[in-house]
C-alpha cells in the first residue's frame, strides 16, 4: 500500500491502479481492517481521479467515507469527487462536514472554497474570507483561490494568490503551471487594447512572459513524467501561447503538436497550431488545423481560416466563409479585416468588380485601419505606388497602437518596390536588434541592398549572439562574410544553415562556390553533388548549378543550362549565361552538339511549311513553350516528323483542317538551336540591353563591322587618356573596358602609347620602402605586383624573404577566373580588328594560350604556397575594433596597402568611401607593392645591384612608369634610345617632375646624372641629351631659378676637381632654366 501511495505521488497512476487491484484481489478472502480498506479505497479513488475517471473516483471516495466518517480526509476526498463530477451542492455538504470535524484543516478549507466557487454567487467566498482571513495565507487555499480567480478572469489577483502558494511549495508542478497560466493571461489582457508587434512588447511584459515560460518549463519537467496527459497538455498549451506572444513561433508550434499527438481533439491546441502555421507560411496545414477547431471557436477561427484558404488558392471556400460575415457585420469581427480578406478572395477568383465594390465601401468612412487594409490589397494587386500612398495616409491618422504595424507594412512594401533606403529607415523605427523578427530581417536586408555592410553585419552578429539562429538574418550575414572574403566564417555559417534549412539549395550552392574559392575543389565537387539537379525547377538556381559544374569540370553542364533556359526564357541573365556556357563547352560536350541523323525526341528540326521556314524542338514531358518552338512528343506534328531525315518531304495537318507540304531542311542539336535562338532573338527580347547587338552585312561591304570596331577603339582610347591622367586605376580601366585585369596589364606593357603606373621610384619613396622593409612588417602583394614579380621570374626569390607575405582573396579569385574562363574548354579564335579599311583577325595560337595559362598558374601556385590569404574588403568595411585588431596583426603600413590594393585593384569600386578616396587624393596604387618587394629583395641580399638594374630595364622596356631611378639606369635608357625617339629616356626622367617626387629627391638624381655624364666617356650629343633631360625634369613645375641655382651648386661641388666640366654643366643648367634649351 505504501508503494502504491508513492506511485500516486509521482502520478504513475496506471502502475498504482494495477498494484491496488492486485492488493484487492489478494485480500478478497482475507480479513481486512477498516483502516486498510479505507486506505485501499482512498488510493483507488486518487488513481482514478489522476486518470480522469471521475465517476469511479467519486464512488471510491464515498465508499471510503462510509468506512471512516470521522476522518476529515474522507469528507474532503468525497467533496473533491463530487466537484470533479459537477455536483457542487453535494461537494459543499461534504466540505462542511469536513470542516466540522477539523475546522483548521487546510485541505478541508481549500475544498470548501472550491465548492463555494462552484456556486453562481461569489458572495459566499468573499464572506468566508472575511470571517476567516487566515485562509488568504494558507498555501492550499491560495491555490484554490488562484484557480477560481483565474477562471473568473481576475488575473492579477489570481497571480497574487498563486505567488503565495509558490512561495510555500516552490516545486509543486500544479502551482507552477497555474501561476504561469495566470501570468500569460494577465499579459494578454494588458496587450489586448494595444496589440504591439511581438518584438516591441513593453519590458515588463517581456519579463513576465519569460518568467511564465520558465515556470511552465519547470512544471513540465515533472508533469512529463505523469501518466495522465491532461495536466501536461494544459501546461503545454499555455506555454505555446506565451512563446507565440514572444515571437518564438516554431517552439510554440512544437508544444501544440506535442499536445495533439496525445490528445488529437484538443481544440485550443488545434486553433493555436493553425495560427502558428499561418505565421510560418504553411497555409494548407493551417487550414486543416483551423477547420478542425472551427466548431469549438467559430468566431476566433473564421478570419485565420479564410486567410489560410486564400493563401492556399482556395478562394471559393474563403468567399463562402466570408460573405455571410461581411453581410452581417454584427461587431463580432473587425469589418475592415473581413473586407480585406474578401477582396483578396474576389481577386483570386477574377471578380474584380466585387473587389472594387468592397474597396469603395471601406473607403466611404476611412480610418487608419481601413486605409491600411485597402493599401494591403493594392499591394497584393501589384499596384505598389498606390499602396504606398495609402499606407502613408494611414500613418497620418494611425493611433499609437496602430502605428507600428503600419510602419511594418509600409517598410515591407518599400522592400518590394526596391526603395531600400526608405525601407531601411522605416524598419529602423520598429526594429529590435537583440532578437530575430520581421523588422530585424527587413532592416538587415535593406542595409545589405544599400551596401551598408558594416552595420548589417553588426546587427546580424548581435542577433546570433543572443542565441537566435534566424535563417533570414544568418543568410544575409553569410552573404556579407562572403563579400568580405571571410570565407572560413562564411562556410561555417552556411553549413549551419544547411542543417537548419536542408531544402534551401542556395546554401549548398554558396557553400560549394566558397570551397572552390578556397582552392578545395574536391570538397566543392562533393558539396555540389548534394544538389539534386534533376529535380530543380528554379531557372536561376539551375543556371548557377550549371556554371559551378562548368567551373569544377563536372559533366552535364549543357543539359542543365538548356533546362534553365527553357524555364527562364524571359530572363536576360539566363540567356547570357547559356551563351557563355555553350561557347565554353562546345568541345567538352561536343557529342551533344552533333546533329542527329533523323528526327527524334529531343532534337530540333528546321522545316519549310508551304515555303515558310520554321523550327520545331520535340520535347518529352514537362510544359511546352510555344515561344521556343517546342512541340510535345504526342503532338500531331511530332508524330509525322519523327524518324524523318534531311530532304524528306511529308505532309502535316493544318490548324483548321487540311494538309500542308513540309520539307525537312536541317536537323539540329537542340543545344545549338537554343544558342542560335538566344543570339538571334536577344535584341527583340531585351530591347534596352546593348551587350549583344545583331546586324547583317555583306562580305563585300564590312563597313558596319568596321564602324563598330572603330567606336570601340575610340572608347578605349578615351579611357586610356583618363587613365594616363591618373584618374583611373588599372582595375577600374579593366572594368570599364570589359576585360580581365591581367589582360589589361599585359596590354599596357606592350602598347607604345600606354603606361603601367607604379610607385614613383624616387629616392625618398625608395627610402620609405626600405624603412618599411627594415621594420619587418608583413608585405601585402596586390594583383599587379604579383603579376610583375611572376613576369620578372622572382617568385621563388621572393619566397625566401624572412617575413610574412599576404594576398587578398580577390587577387586569387581574379586569377582563378582568368584561368577558368580564358583557358578551360574554350577555343579563342583571336581578336577582330580594323586595318586599312578592312577586317583583320589577330589569331592566337595554342602555344600562346598555353603560355598564358602557365603564367597565371605560376602566380596562383606562388600565392597558395607562400602567402596568407586575407579578406579583400575587410579593412574598409568592418568595425573600428576589427580594424585595430588587423592593424596589430599586419602593421599599419601593410594594413593601408591591403585596404588600397583590395578596394582599388580588385575592382570593388562600389563604395562611396572608396570613390571619395580616389577622387580627393588620386590614389594610384596598382603595382605599388612592386617597389617594396624589390626593395625587400635587395635589403635581404636576395637581389644584387646588377639584378635590380636588369629588372628595372625590363620594367622600362615594358612601359612601366616611375620605377626606381638612378644615374646608371637613366644613362642606359638614354643611350638605348634613338636620336629621334627618346621616349624610353623621357619615361625615366619623368619621375623627377612627378608631384610625388620631392624637390630634394629630384635634385639628388639630376645632380647624379649630370655629374656622371660630365665625367664618363660619352659623346657630346649624348651629354647634351642627358643634361637637358635631367635638368629640365628637376626644374619643371618648381621654383625655376631657385631650383636651378641649387642644382648648379650641387653639380659644381660634385665636379670640383674638373673646373672646365663643372663650368660647362653649370652654364647648361642656367640656360635651361632661363630659356628652356641648352646654349
Amino acid at each position: 500500500m505504501d508503494v502504491a501511495r508513492d506511485l500516486l505521488r509521482t502520478c504513475r497512476s496506471r502502475a498504482a491502479t494495477d498494484l491496488l487491484h492486485e492488493i484487492e484481489s489478494s485480500l478478497a478472502n482475507e480479513y481486512v481492517s477498516s483502516e486498510l480498506r479505507f486506505r485501499l479505497l482512498t488510493n483507488q479513488g486518487a488513481a482514478a481521479a489522476q486518470l480522469g475517471e471521475f465517476p469511479t473516483a467519486r464512488e471510491r471516495f464515498l465508499q471510503a467515507r462510509q468506512l471512516n466518517p470521522g476522518e476529515p480526509k474522507a469528507h474532503t476526498n468525497a467533496a473533491w469527487g463530487h466537484l470533479v463530477c459537477g455536483e457542487p451542492a453535494e461537494a459543499l455538504d461534504c466540505a462542511r462536514r469536513a470542516r466540522e470535524v477539523a475546522p483548521l484543516d487546510s485541505e478541508a478549507a481549500a475544498v470548501l472554497l472550491r465548492a463555494l466557487q462552484a456556486l453562481p454567487d461569489p458572495g459566499a467566498v468573499h464572506g468566508l474570507l472575511v470571517n476567516e482571513p487566515w485562509l488568504q495565507d494558507d498555501p492550499a487555499c491560495c491555490v484554490a483561490l488562484g484557480h477560481w480567480l483565474l477562471e473568473r478572469g481576475e488575473y492579477r489577483d489570481a497571480r497574487g494568490y498563486l505567488e503565495r502558494a509558490r512561495t510555500a511549495n516552490p516545486g509543486d508542478p500544479h502551482v507552477l503551471a497555474e501561476l504561469g497560466a495566470a501570468i500569460v493571461a494577465l499579459v494578454q489582457e494588458q496587450l489586448a487594447a494595444n496589440h504591439p508587434l511581438p518584438w516591441l512588447l513593453p519590458p515588463d511584459s517581456q519579463a513576465d512572459l519569460d518568467l511564465a515560460d520558465d515556470l511552465l518549463s519547470t512544471a513540465l519537467s515533472v508533469l512529463n513524467t505523469y501518466e495522465s496527459p491532461h495536466p501536461r497538455n494544459a501546461a503545454l498549451v499555455t506555454r505555446a501561447a506565451a512563446r507565440a506572444v514572444r515571437g518564438r513561433q516554431k517552439e510554440a508550434l512544437a508544444d501544440c503538436e506535442t499536445v495533439l499527438r496525445h490528445e488529437p481533439g484538443n481544440e485550443t491546441a488545434l486553433r493555436n497550431k493553425g495560427f502558428l502555421l499561418l505565421f510560418l507560411h504553411r497555409p494548407e496545414d493551417a487550414a486543416s488545423a483551423l477547420a478542425l477547431a472551427r466548431a469549438a471557436d467559430p468566431w476566433g477561427t473564421a478570419l485565420p481560416l479564410a486567410h489560410a484558404y486564400n493563401l492556399s488558392g482556395r478562394h471559393r471556400e474563403a468567399v463562402d466563409l466570408l460573405e455571410p460575415l461581411w453581410r452581417a457585420r454584427d461587431g463580432h469581427l473587425p469589418a475592415d479585416q473581413v473586407g480585406g480578406l474578401l477582396m483578396r478572395s474576389y481577386h483570386g477568383l477574377g471578380q474584380a468588380s466585387d473587389a472594387e465594390r468592397l474597396v469603395a465601401e471601406l473607403l466611404a468612412d476611412p480610418d487608419a485601419s481601413t486605409l491600411a487594409t485597402v493599401a494591403d490589397f493594392r499591394q497584393h494587386e501589384g499596384k505598389l505606388d498606390v499602396a504606398a500612398e495609402l499606407f502613408e495616409s494611414a500613418l497620418q491618422s494611425a493611433t499609437s497602437s496602430e502605428r507600428d504595424l503600419v510602419f511594418l507594412q509600409l517598410a515591407k512594401l518599400q522592400l518590394q518596390r526596391k526603395e531600400f533606403a526608405a525601407a531601411r529607415d522605416l524598419f529602423k523605427e520598429i526594429a529590435d536588434f537583440a532578437s530575430s523578427n520581421d523588422a530585424t530581417r527587413g532592416y538587415v536586408l535593406a542595409l545589405y541592398e544599400t551596401k551598408e555592410y558594416r552595420e548589417a553585419l553588426e546587427v546580424c552578429q548581435r542577433v546570433r549572439a543572443n542565441g537566435s539562429m534566424d535563417p533570414g538574418v544568418a543568410t544575409i550575414e553569410a552573404a556579407i562574410l562572403e563579400t568580405f572574403d571571410l570565407l572560413a566564417e562564411a562556410i561555417s555559417l552556411r553549413q549551419a544553415l544547411c542543417d537548419v534549412e536542408p531544402t534551401t539549395l542556395d546554401h549548398v550552392l554558396r557553400l560549394a562556390i566558397m570551397e572552390y574559392r578556397q582552392g578545395h575543389q574536391a570538397d566543392a565537387r562533393a558539396t555540389l553533388r548534394r544538389i539534386p539537379a534533376a529535380t530543380l525547377t528554379d531557372p536561376v538556381t539551375i543556371i548557377q548549378v550549371a556554371e559551378l559544374r562548368s567551373i569544377l569540370g563536372e559533366p552535364d553542364v549543357l543539359p542543365l543550362a538548356f533546362k534553365a533556359r527553357r524555364l527562364g526564357y524571359g530572363l536576360q541573365a539566363i540567356h547570357r549565361s547559356y551563351r557563355s556556357l555553350f561557347m565554353n563547352h562546345e568541345h567538352a560536350e561536343a557529342h551533344l552538339l552533333a546533329p542527329p541523323d533523323e528526327v527524334a525526341v529531343g532534337a530540333s528540326v528546321r522545316v519549310s511549311l508551304d515555303g515558310r521556314d520554321k523550327v520545331f524542338t520535340i520535347v518529352d514531358g514537362g510544359p511546352v513553350t510555344n515561344d521556343l518552338g517546342e512541340i510535345g512528343a504526342g503532338d500531331p506534328y511530332a508524330g509525322r516528323l519523327l524518324q524523318a531525315k534531311k530532304g524528306d518531304v511529308l505532309s502535316l495537318p493544318r490548324p483548321f483542317g487540311g494538309e500542308q507540304s513540309c520539307e525537312v531542311l536541317e536537323l539540329l542539336s537542340p543545344y545549338v538551336f537554343a544558342f542560335q535562338q538566344s543570339m538571334g532573338n536577344y535584341a527583340e527580347l531585351f530591347p534596352q540591353q546593348t551587350d549583344i547587338q545583331m546586324f547583317s552585312f555583306s562580305p563585300d561591304d564590312p563597313s558596319q563591322v568596321l564602324a563598330i570596331l572603330d567606336r570601340g577603339r575610340e572608347r578605349a582610347e578615351e579611357l586610356l587618356s583618363i587613365y594616363d591622367r591618373k584618374l583611373l586605376t588599372i582595375g577600374a580601366l579593366a572594368e570599364l573596358l570589359g576585360k580581365k585585369f591581367p589582360a589589361v596589364w599585359a596590354a599596357l606593357r606592350h602598347r607604345m602609347d600606354a603606361r603601367v603606373f607604379v610607385s614613383p621610384g624616387t629616392p625618398d619613396r625608395l627610402a620609405s620602402a626600405q624603412a618599411q622593409v627594415a621594420s619587418h612588417a608583413p608585405i601585402v602583394i596586390d594583383l599587379p605586383a604579383l603579376l610583375t614579380i611572376t613576369w620578372l621570374d622572382l617568385e621563388e626569390t621572393l619566397a625566401q624573404l624572412p617575413f610574412n607575405l599576404f594576398a587578398a582573396q580577390a587577387t586569387i579569385d581574379e586569377l582563378r577566373d582568368v584561368l577558368l574562363f580564358e583557358h578551360t574548354g574554350k577555343r579563342r579564335a583571336g581578336n577582330l580588328y580594323s586595318r586599312e579599311g578592312s577586317l583583320a583577325l589577330q589569331e592566337e595560337s595554342s602555344d600562346d594560350l598555353d603560355r598564358e595559362a602557365q603564367f597565371v598558374a605560376r602566380a596562383i601556385a606562388f600565392v597558395e604556397a607562400h602567402c596568407t590569404i586575407t579578406a579583400s574588403r575587410l579593412p574598409i568595411e568592418l568595425s573600428d575594433s576589427k580594424r585595430q585588431e588587423l592593424m596589430r596583426v599586419f602593421g599599419e603600413p601593410s594594413f593601408a596597402s591591403a585596404a588600397l590594393s583590395a578596394e582599388l585593384n580588385a575592382m570593388l569600386l562600389s563604395d562611396d568611401l572608396v570613390t571619395q578616396m580616389l577622387a580627393l587624393q588620386q590614389f594610384q596604387v596598382p603595382s605599388a607593392a612592386t617597389h617594396e618587394l624589390l626593395a625587400a629583395l635587395v635589403a635581404n641580399e636576395l637581389l644584387d645591384e646588377d639584378e635590380l638594374f636588369e629588372c628595372a630595364c625590363r620594367l622600362i622596356e615594358s612601359r612601366y612608369r616611375h620605377v626606381p631611378v638612378n644615374a646608371k639606369l637613366l644613362v642606359w635608357a638614354t643611350a638605348s634610345g634613338s636620336g629621334a625617339d627618346l621616349r624610353r629616356a623621357e619615361e625615366c626622367f619623368a619621375s623627377l617632375s612627378d608631384p610625388d617626387c620631392t624637390e630634394e629627391s629630384a635634385l639628388i638624381v639630376a645632380a647624379d646624372v649630370i655629374s656622371w655624364a660630365s665625367l664618363a666617356p660619352v659623346s657630346g650629343s649624348l651629354w647634351r641629351v642627358l643634361v637637358s633631360l635631367a635638368a629640365s625634369a628637376a626644374i619643371k613645375g618648381r621654383r625655376t631659378e631657385a631650383v636651378a641655382a641649387k642644382l648648379a651648386r650641387r653639380v659644381g661641388a660634385r665636379l670640383a676637381g674638373r673646373p672646365l666640366a663643372a663650368r660647362r654643366a653649370m652654364d647648361a643648367i642656367v640656360s635651361i632654366a632661363r630659356t628652356g634649351a641648352l646654349p
